[in-house]
């Protein structure tokens, strides 16, 4: 289902998805990647209970439950981030030297599974950029 947004509406999403991105800044800046989908739920979790807290005590439109709600979606973009995009192993698909000899010792790309020399397509988002 599409939901359209008036011109006004539009603007204030905008604004609100600036803030959303500042937050996932903060948040990667200060805290290592969600290692696991366990404990991106475990962030999401924790996140939704303080906003349900605010529900609960009938402050949910208040400043601070806003807060908590960007603070929400900002973990939820963190787990696509960090957790749902591909990884491919190392193998006889990969053109680099580490993985044709199969050694790791000595060289190590940013994505950390293969040689320098790897297609970017085979390293995370963050080691690609």
């Amino acid at each position: 289902m599409r939901v359209e947004l008036k011109i006004a509406d539009s603007t204030l999403a905008e604004r609100t998805l600036r803030e959303v991105g500042r937050e996932l800044d903060a948040a990667r800046r200060a805290h290592a990647a969600m290692a696991s989908p366990h404990e991106g739920h475990s962030v999401i979790r924790e996140e939704f209970e303080e906003l349900w807290e605010h529900v609960k005590a009938d402050t949910g439109q208040s400043a601070a439950a806003r807060a908590e709600a960007i603070q929400l979606a900002a973990m939820a973009v963190r787990y696509v981030v960090d957790l749902c995009q591909p990884r491919v192993t190392h193998g006889r698909h990969c053109p680099c030297t580490a993985c044709k000899q199969e050694d790791w010792t000595k060289i190590t790309a940013p994505c950390g599974m293969h040689g320098p020399e790897c297609p970017a397509v085979y390293a995370p988002v963050e080691a690609a950029a």
